[in-house]
């Protein structure tokens, strides 16, 4: 089994493949730094495009080290809070587990990276200014968290043994967590 295609039809049962058997998953770490690269890449050629040379080697050092920093990021804090909420909510996961299953419901957002690569060589191919972002990324980055949406519903429910309810409470109270840091943070 294919978890890369069953995932998309057969959520259930390629969760349920890929935690019994402990497969490993070829790629699957990478994908967490290509969604750092689908949010970084536009501010950074926005950026590019006003500096000067000098200011050129700095800002492409500090977009690569940003990157892998994000990616770093993405793969301990985020499932460490997941697995802390889980644990919290009676959960019966291991932090590799909920690893395996969060960053196989980014998949969705690969498709989104490849957009915005694709869209981005055009523009500087045809050397014109890169602006903001088009209506067409921000609809499919919105269809792509909607599938994520539901893979990590469906995995963490799994993978926790429980119900897609408390799911969902543990995918939402981290926002919250970041919500009200965020508020106090900007007063």
């Amino acid at each position: 089994m294919n978890p890369y295609k069953t995932i998309w039809f057969k959520t259930s049962k390629t969760y349920d493949f890929v935690l019994k058997e402990n497969h490993e998953i070829f790629g699957l770490d990478y994908i967490a730094f290509i969604v750092v690269l689908i949010v970084s890449i536009p501010q950074s050629l926005n950026y590019f495009y006003e500096s000067n040379n000098e200011e050129l080697f700095f800002s492409i050092l500090i977009f690569v080290f940003g990157t892998f920093g994000g990616a770093i990021i993405l793969a301990l804090f985020i499932v460490f809070i997941y697995w802390g909420i889980g644990k919290i909510l009676q959960g019966k996961a291991t932090r590799r587990q909920i690893r395996k299953v969060y960053f196989l419901s980014l998949l969705p957002f690969v498709f989104v990276a490849f957009f915005v690569i694709i869209r981005t060589v055009v523009i500087i191919a045809l050397d014109k200014p890169y602006f903001e972002m088009s209506y067409r990324i921000y609809l499919s980055q919105t269809i792509a968290a909607i599938f994520h949406l539901k893979f990590f519903v469906i995995g963490l429910s799994k993978v926790q043994q429980y119900s897609y309810g408390h799911a969902i409470i543990n995918i939402f109270i981290p926002f919250g967590i970041i919500a009200l840091l965020n508020y106090f943070i900007t007063i």
